[in-house]
């Protein structure tokens, strides 16, 4: 199965809005 580019795309910023309200959170 080829990975779908959107797919990956749509993860990565996911996986970096949770880090940025990881480190909001963290910060509070």
């Amino acid at each position: 199965m080829q990975p779908n580019p959107f797919i990956i795309a749509t993860t990565l910023c996911a996986i970096e809005l949770s880090d940025e309200s990881l480190k909001q959170v963290l910060h509070d």
